[in-house]
């Protein structure tokens, strides 16, 4: 049973069987009434100060109530009641002001703490990001991943047949940070549109970090450039080189057809290489039947040649066997200088390392020739301190 039924069955009396009756009267009335005297949750976000008040018109307010009900009345306690419903809309108006400003308040705090998830999450991720940009600079740096890909790029240059290429990648050790960024499948494709394309961009392979892509597809580029131009200075040194013989001349011809880039002329084109050398002195043309390229390759050779003699054509770069070709016991350091320069024309910066490096090997041998080794070391560790 409620408080307020208890109620109005405790103020019908024998002195006021109408009291349920005024009480329907006196509420409809003033609706307020029931609220002031019965809701416990009135008035929630009322500040503490103005308790008080509210216990002054509740109290106040049960009190008229209570006097109008216990005796058979015709007209309502207006008069009475006007203090306490007046004072009681004032508490109503603070408590839609406080109720307003907590409002506020909670939508702000929501405010504060969706910004600073926001930020939180902002910096996690590019905490993730940099983390994620660290170790692919590192990767990339690292001498092993750039191993890794030179060796990839060198199997794509030749333009294997695709299950060969499979297997010869299985003989290269792959980093094992790589192994989850790429796969044989995916560096199958990649060769695949290389060979088609000349370059590599495996739009087709989305989970491909696209760094490792243009690396790769850089180096083989690179790589495809120096072979065509290494293939080009032989066939041009093959086909004009006056200190080879014939059969000399058929045979390096022959080495250089059986590689890819030698694949791309037709028969044709190594009959006139072959007899070009005895018409050359005659009639020195080159074919119109040639491709483009091997006509531009040739012309650019051609153009470098003194007004007399020959010369072949210069290689613009050098590897260890090529230079172990150049010493031989019996020669001087400048004579082999002189054969290097004849060869070779690299960078002004690696041409000063490689003859540097030439010279210190002369040198040292020398010195081992003359037993004078030991005293050389200790002299130079004396200059040096």
């Amino acid at each position: 049973m409620s408080d307020e039924m208890q109620y109005l069955m405790t103020i019908t009396t024998e002195d006021n069987f109408h009291a349920v009756a005024q009480y329907d009267d006196l509420t409809a009335q003033y609706p307020q009434v029931p609220e002031i005297l019965w809701d416990q949750q009135a008035l929630p976000h009322l500040p503490q100060q103005h308790r008080r008040r509210q216990h002054w018109v509740k109290n106040g307010t049960k009190t008229t109530v209570t006097g109008y009900l216990k005796h058979r009345q015709q007209t309502l306690p207006e008069t009475q009641l006007s203090p306490y419903l007046a004072e009681y809309t004032q508490l109503q108006a603070v408590d839609r002001q406080m109720a307003e400003r907590q409002q506020v308040q909670q939508q702000h705090a929501v405010q504060q703490q969706a910004q600073l998830a926001e930020k939180e999450a902002a910096a996690a991720w590019q905490a993730a990001d940099q983390a994620q940009l660290t170790a692919e600079q590192q990767l990339r740096a690292s001498t092993s991943y750039q191993t890794y890909l030179q060796a990839v790029a060198a199997l794509m240059v030749q333009h294997l047949p695709l299950p060969q290429f499979k297997q010869r990648l299985r003989g290269i050790t792959m980093p094992p940070a790589l192994g989850q960024l790429v796969n044989s499948y995916q560096l199958g494709v990649m060769a695949t549109e290389f060979a088609r394309a000349g370059q590599i961009t495996a739009t087709r392979l989305q989970i491909v970090p696209r760094y490792l892509v243009a690396d790769l597809n850089r180096f083989s580029r690179q790589l495809a450039a120096q072979r065509q131009r290494d293939w080009d200075d032989d066939v041009f040194n093959a086909t004009l080189g006056f200190e080879l013989t014939a059969d000399q001349r058929r045979q390096r011809l022959t080495q250089l057809r059986n590689c890819w880039e030698g694949r791309q002329l037709s028969d044709a084109c190594y009959a006139t290489l072959l007899r070009l050398r005895e018409s050359w002195q005659q009639s020195p043309v080159i074919p119109a039947t040639w491709p483009e390229k091997l006509r531009q390759a040739f012309q650019v050779r051609l153009a470098e040649q003194p007004a007399t003699g020959w010369v072949p054509a210069k290689k613009n770069h050098v590897t260890p066997s090529q230079l172990r070709q150049l010493i031989t016991p019996q020669a001087d350091f400048a004579t082999v200088v002189a054969k290097y320069h004849r060869l070779y024309a690299l960078p002004a910066a690696t041409e000063a390392v490689t003859l540097s490096a030439l010279q210190r090997y002369y040198l040292v041998k020398a010195d081992q020739r003359a037993g004078r080794a030991k005293a050389t070391e200790l002299l130079k560790e004396t200059v040096d301190d």
